[in-house]
């Protein structure tokens, strides 16, 4: 057969591929998925059992989420075996939250800067006393990570413990334990609800009215300020110092002056100085009786004084009115009287609000007009946050309902300690002891924000317990302790103290230090507290 006449080559129809083409094939896949967003995306968070189970969108927030917040229950989240990348709206947020933290910090860190560049130690640098982010001091350390409980943005104004008076986590939770069963005692606190609660103290009309020789009134005032004051500076001494010598000389009227006069006698009346080693029962020489009850009956002629006149400051809407207010809690607090106390500083938190509302600018009481007191600004602020902090004891303890400050609105984590050399001062270490008040001040509510973020993430055990869910805890915990441990060793050295070991523990010399080193103790033990009540399930299992 000769080539001319030779048959053409059928076309092949087998389905047969080579790998070249199954790679060409593939790849037009890819990119057809890719064109069309079908590709595979990395596994979001997990959302909690409870979500899952109600098949309801969950929030993601650790260790406890919304939903499971709100209502009050344990929430539980499944392991996730890979971590997850941080989506772009965390980033936008956490962008934006930092935009804003930079615009309403910037005036507030040069000032405190301005107050704390006189003081330096060793080998850190100079102390921070206003690091909003983590809500703790620094002294050139770089700042603990947030713990997962704070959420996914960082906030530059103060926290509260969690919505709602059921969770309480105070002392009285721990006697619930089932170990404590045998010794539970009963009910105390509310078992007099339906009598009034001042039945306790003596009757108005059996008690004479108050000394008003201004020996005496300035007596009490000195006792009010190295007792409160030094510890809680919301009042301005030299307006108190006027309004004693006023009602000194001209007697009392009926004005939220007087009644301001009142309630810090009474208030320096029944507190009692911090005691020194060796101190005994003193007598009151005149009546034959112990000093601490003369001084009780003296606090509560005063009080019976400034009673009558807290109506008048409910229907002012003024700084003083708020602090009359304010000073009435602390007086219950001082008389073992919570309930009362709470009831008081609940009325000044309202009282605020009305006051800030009701300005010029709608902006944090005492700032108003055309060139606010720095005096009269860091004198707001003190108030705001001894309300604050108040408030929160208070709701740690007992089973109250949310706090009425809220606290969201407020623009700083800490108020603005006066400006060094400001005001003149009398004597020459009267500044060095006016600014180691305000640090113990700053301190103090640096402890109360690390407590707040500690009773929102939970002291009580999830209802199901797993080693997946004691892992989460114990990661949980190293966080925690690590934030303690940086509030800790920032204090500045006058408020040193060294971490204490063992049982036995002697009180400190310094009042102030015996108190941050409570706060301590009290973070340790809310950290510890879950893991000492799991100790306790296994054993008795």
């Amino acid at each position: 057969m000769s080539p001319s006449t030779r048959p053409t080559k059928r076309t092949r129809t087998s389905t047969a591929e080579t790998p070249a083409s199954t790679s060409r094939n593939s790849d037009d896949m890819e990119h057809q998925q890719q064109q069309h967003g079908t590709s595979s995306r990395a596994r979001g968070p997990a959302a909690c059992e409870r979500c899952r189970d109600r098949k309801t969108k969950c929030d993601f927030q650790r260790p406890v989420c919304g939903y499971c917040t709100k209502r009050q229950v344990s929430c539980v989240y499944p392991e996730d075996a890979v971590n997850y990348a941080v989506s772009g709206a965390d980033i936008l947020a956490a962008i934006g939250d930092l935009s804003r933290l930079v615009e309403s910090q910037g005036v507030a860190q040069a000032h405190l800067a301005r107050a704390s560049s006189s003081i330096t130690y060793g080998q850190h640098s100079t102390y921070d006393i206003s690091s909003p982010a983590s809500h703790t001091f620094t002294m050139g350390q770089t700042p603990t990570s947030q713990p997962p409980w704070t959420g996914g943005g960082m906030s530059t104004s103060v926290e509260a413990p969690s919505e709602g008076g059921s969770g309480t986590q105070g002392l009285d939770s721990i006697l619930q334990w089932d170990v404590f069963e045998p010794l539970r005692p009963t009910p105390c606190l509310f078992a007099e609800t339906s009598t009034d609660p001042g039945a306790t103290l003596l009757p108005a009309d059996t008690l004479p009215p108050p000394p008003l020789r201004y020996t005496d009134l300035l007596r009490l005032e000195t006792k009010y300020v190295r007792g409160i004051h030094d510890k809680n500076p919301f009042l301005d001494l030299a307006e108190v110092r006027r309004l004693v010598l006023n009602v000194a000389e001209n007697g009392p009227d009926w004005s939220t002056q007087t009644c301001l006069v009142a309630l810090v006698c009474a208030v320096g009346a029944i507190n009692q100085s911090y005691p020194s080693p060796g101190d005994s029962l003193a007598v009151d020489p005149s009546l034959g009786i112990p000093e601490e009850d003369a001084d009780r009956r003296l606090s509560l002629q005063f009080w019976n004084m400034a009673a009558k006149r807290l109506g008048l400051a409910i229907g002012h809407n003024d700084v003083r009115s708020v602090q009359c207010l304010c000073l009435a809690g602390i007086w219950y607090m001082h008389n073992l009287q919570p309930l009362e106390a709470w009831k008081h500083f609940s009325l000044a938190a309202s009282a605020w609000h009305c006051l800030r509302l009701t300005s010029p600018t709608g902006d944090i009481p005492g700032s108003s007009g055309v060139n606010p007191s720095a005096r009269s600004l860091t004198v707001s602020q003190a108030l705001y946050f001894t309300i604050w902090k108040s408030e929160c004891e208070l709701m740690v303890e007992l089973p109250l309902p949310s706090r009425d400050l809220d606290l969201s609105r407020f623009p700083h984590a800490f108020p603005t300690p006066p400006t060094p050399g400001a005001e003149p001062a009398t004597h020459a270490d009267e500044v060095g002891e006016d600014e180691r008040c305000w640090y113990y001040y700053l301190a103090e509510i640096a402890a109360r924000h690390l407590l707040n973020r500690l009773v929102r993430g939970g002291s009580e055990l999830p209802a199901v317990i797993t080693p997946r869910v004691v892992r989460r805890m114990l990661r949980d915990a190293e966080l925690m302790e690590a934030q303690i441990h940086d509030w800790h060793v920032s204090l500045p050295p006058f408020f040193r103290f060294d971490a204490p070991a063992g049982y036995s523990l002697g009180p400190h010399p310094d009042d102030m230090t015996q108190i941050l080193r409570n706060r301590y103790l009290n973070l340790r033990e809310i950290v510890a507290r879950r893991f000492v009540r799991l100790c306790l399930l296994h054993i008795s299992r």
